[in-house]
């Protein structure tokens, strides 16, 4: 830890501080922030379906468009929570495709992440039967929280939920993220 990571906030002072994001200003936002978000994001949710020795996420991957990340080329990437690594996809600035994807919300655009999870729906309702599919939108419903959470926690942060273009975001993404559907869109940066 250290002053870009840290929160001396309480957490209940965080909670009651986090509230949705209006709007971006297209000012990057710090790696150690933003490392440190998706890593306390994504730690894993201790569900009865899920293999302790198993992968940090279980049932959903992490997509994400970085358009205003210092140190961290614009581009599309996979995020790998156990090697706390971005698996870059894409290069490039995705700016109008992320507010495109975000059913043409321009906060989406301006944001300096869109965090996508996605789930293999097919896999998980095979192995699992219908209580796969609820099981894959609790954990990206649980990691965005954390998210919302982790976000708040530091003062130039601002956050908030967006709906998309399912079928879209996985096009997107493909090859990569072939056969796999969008769960839950979070967007990140500085609020304007």
């Amino acid at each position: 830890m250290d002053h870009e990571t840290e929160s001396k906030r309480p957490l209940h002072e965080t909670i009651e501080r986090r509230g949705s994001c209006r709007e971006y200003d297209r000012e990057p936002i710090s790696f150690r922030k933003f490392s440190t978000v998706l890593e306390r994001a994504t730690r894993g949710t201790p569900i009865d379906a899920r293999d302790p020795g198993g992968p940090a996420l279980a049932f959903v991957e992490a997509y994400l468009i970085v358009n205003g990340v210092e140190g961290v080329p614009a581009g599309a990437y996979r995020y790998r929570p156990e090697e706390g690594e971005l698996e870059r996809l894409m290069a490039g600035e995705f700016r109008e495709e992320a507010g495109h994807l975000a059913l043409d919300q321009r906060l989406a655009a301006d944001a300096a992440a869109c965090v996508y999870f996605t789930a293999d729906l097919d896999r998980v309702v095979d192995t699992l039967g219908d209580r796969g599919y609820r099981l894959a939108q609790f954990e990206a419903a649980i990691a965005a929280g954390r998210l919302y959470l982790a976000t708040y926690a530091h003062r130039d942060l601002g956050g908030t939920g967006l709906t998309f273009y399912d079928d879209l975001v996985t096009e997107f993404f493909s090859p990569r993220a072939e056969g796999r559907a969008p769960m839950f869109l979070y967007t990140l940066g500085r609020p304007a």
